[in-house]
């Protein structure tokens, strides 16, 4: 039979990726986490690692029965969170999850300026993909979050919406730096730091290159913006971000100009439905906004 001490075994095993860590993980001895992890192999029916020389792998079974036993975890920490909030009475703790270009550039400014209203609040941060703050929140997991605009789900309260503009980011000295507005045309034949290929913003861009009939290097493709904004303050090219992330780097030296046409860069506040509507979340709201750049 299944035990939990089997399931806890496992999932530290594959976790930390060794016997002897996932031993000292569970406080317990290596042979003893070797006996479980052979139980459970025994009762499942299959084998969840590789033994080669002395050293465990996981195998494709391992991977689909982790995905398998996290859901149950994540059902478990939603009822953990549930009843944190109830002891601290919804208002002693705060989640936030945030797209990285607020997560990366803005939000340590926000939750600094936040804190200065409520000191004693503890506040816990995680940096995702869209999807991810959506699944989040529609799950409990976290109480206030920030997506692209495009994202709306009727399972959580939709906060304000924020519109900033995209600029232009070239390297100090770079010959482009006298222009007052970078157009296009004006980066023809330039070496451009793209976005991911998955980026909705990347799609916008292209597409304005697209209609102009201008041609760009293309040769480096960044994941974040944060990432394109350090690549461009070394040289590698110029690249289009939103003014949040563009901002955080102008101590740097980076040189930030106006893009036309202009590019929005939307995204928008989220509540799950437990916090929705109380003064905490509206207050971290109005927080937010004041300290958006201008």
């Amino acid at each position: 039979m299944l035990t939990l001490r089997m399931i806890e075994a496992f999932r530290a095993v594959f976790l930390n990726g060794s016997i002897s860590e996932a031993a000292t993980f569970m406080h317990v001895s290596q042979p003893a986490v070797s006996r479980i992890i052979k139980d459970l192999e025994a009762e499942i029916g299959f084998q969840l690692f590789d033994r080669r020389q002395g050293r465990i792998f996981t195998n494709d079974d391992a991977l689909a029965f982790f995905e398998e036993i996290d859901r149950s975890y994540i059902g478990l920490d939603r009822i953990i969170q549930a009843a944190r909030h109830i002891r601290k009475r919804e208002t002693g703790a705060i989640k936030i999850a945030c797209l990285p270009a607020v997560g990366l550039s803005i939000m340590p400014r926000v939750i600094a300026n936040f804190q200065k209203i409520y000191p004693e609040l503890e506040i816990n941060i995680q940096v995702v993909q869209s999807t991810t703050v959506m699944r989040l929140l529609a799950s409990l997991q976290c109480d206030i979050g920030f997506v692209e605009a495009s994202f709306m789900a009727p399972a959580v309260d939709q906060g304000p919406v924020f519109n900033l503009d995209s600029v232009c980011i070239l390297p100090p000295g770079h010959e482009l730096r006298h222009k007052s507005v970078i157009r296009p045309a004006d980066l023809a034949g330039e070496s451009f730091i793209s976005l991911g290929s998955n980026s909705r913003t990347r799609f916008k861009i292209d597409a304005i290159f697209e209609t102009a009939g201008v041609n760009r290097l293309t040769q480096i493709e960044a994941p974040l913006m944060k990432i394109a904004c350090s690549l461009v303050l070394e040289g590698c090219g110029v690249s289009i971000v939103d003014t949040m992330t563009a901002n955080t780097f102008i101590q740097s030296g980076l040189v930030i100009r106006p893009f036309t046409p202009s590019l929005p860069f939307s995204f928008r506040a989220l509540s799950s439905s437990r916090f929705s509507g109380t003064s905490l979340v509206n207050d971290f709201y109005e927080v937010f906004s004041q300290t958006l750049p201008e």
